[in-house]
């Protein structure tokens, strides 16, 4: 028997989100669509009772959700790469366990959307960014671009939440080496798919992304000085992954990610790293520091600028 053709594979990745993988799976079974979607889930083997909670759905809806339950923890990166590997959609749809969609329309929406542009490869949305327990914290409101494209990610680094993403199925045939060296998978998979087209941008919110201390993000503020330093070398890679094409884009990403080192570094009080800082201010966008100042000055934001988001 032929197997049954899906427009769109939910992509979602999980581990230890017993608390929140309920909300996540049943945001995307209110959506309304006019066509056939599966749910394609890497968990990565749970201390919790995440996949227990994950087979009670695929008992109750056995055509809905394809599973891949692995016997040992394979970490992010390959469960991410194996999860997509496994979507069969037309288009993908990316969700994390602890992230959930708010707006019922949203895979109606997009796919509409990538129907009618041919042009683009890849569709996104504002974002809401609430607590462990889902109350409001902030919009996320990127700047309303209808369309961009690999230059811009290149300039700009992340700027995509990825429980807003929506986009063409089987583009990527093989992930660089590099892909496996770093955490920020979800801005290298931005940066491969923008090698196929452009990216479109819809002016509404779909997606709510949760903050909690068992996060990714969590993680990267324990430890933001490393990972900025990863960040650059990532960049180098990408540079020659693109034959030094874009070495001007990349540029201006990492001056600013320079610019947020000199920062930690000076938050740090270590005498080690405020002299190796000194290198990132110079190399940093000297506006974004002073900016930084200026705000802080002013109590409006904290010295220390966020992290990365998931990636």
């Amino acid at each position: 028997m032929k197997n049954k053709q899906y427009k769109v594979s939910v992509w979602m990745i999980t581990y230890n989100h017993e608390k929140f993988i309920t909300q996540a799976i049943d945001s995307v079974l209110m959506q309304n669509v006019n066509f056939d979607y599966n749910i394609v889930i890497g968990e990565d083997c749970s201390t919790d009772n995440t996949r227990k909670i994950l087979l009670e759905y695929k008992n109750k809806y056995p055509d809905k959700f394809k599973l891949l339950l692995h016997d040992k923890n394979i970490g992010i990166t390959q469960n991410m790469i194996e999860t997509y590997k496994s979507c069969e959609g037309e288009y993908i749809a990316m969700l994390e366990g602890d992230d959930y969609w708010i707006d019922k329309n949203k895979l109606q929406t997009q796919v509409n959307y990538l129907e009618n542009n041919k042009d683009c490869v890849l569709c996104y949305t504002k974002v809401n960014r609430v607590s462990s327990d889902g109350k409001f914290l902030k919009s996320s409101n990127p700047e309303d671009r209808p369309t961009t494209g690999l230059k811009e990610i290149l300039s700009r680094g992340w700027f995509m939440h990825t429980g807003t993403l929506l986009y063409r199925n089987n583009l990527i045939k093989k992930f660089p080496d590099f892909f496996f060296k770093y955490r920020s998978t979800d801005y290298m998979l931005h940066v491969l798919l923008a090698t196929h087209g452009k990216i479109g941008f819809i002016d509404i919110v779909s997606s709510s992304y949760r903050e909690h201390l068992g996060g990714i993000t969590n993680d990267f503020r324990k430890e933001i000085i490393p990972f900025l330093n990863k960040k650059l070398c990532l960049l180098d890679e990408i540079d020659g992954f693109l034959n030094y094409e874009y070495s001007k884009e990349l540029k201006k990403q990492k001056k600013d990610i320079n610019a947020s080192l000199f920062i930690h570094k000076l938050k740090s009080n270590n005498f080690t790293l405020l002299f190796s800082g000194i290198i990132n201010f110079v190399k940093g966008n000297k506006k974004t520091i002073l900016n930084r100042f200026f705000l802080f000055a002013k109590k409006r934001v904290p010295l220390v600028p966020k992290p990365f988001d998931k990636q």
